[in-house]
């Protein structure tokens, strides 16, 4: 792990919200991609 902030805990609150977003964005990803393709441009 890489040293981002001077608090130990700060460092892994960052790692966490990443990992859960990487995750959010695997899982959903597609889904909102196809959903942002059959909609009309504005």
């Amino acid at each position: 792990m890489a040293k981002r902030f001077d608090d130990p805990k700060y460092d892994a609150a960052f790692d966490r919200c990443i990992d859960v977003m990487t995750q959010m964005l695997l899982k959903y990803g597609p889904q909102i991609l196809a959903q942002k393709e059959k909609a009309p441009p504005v």
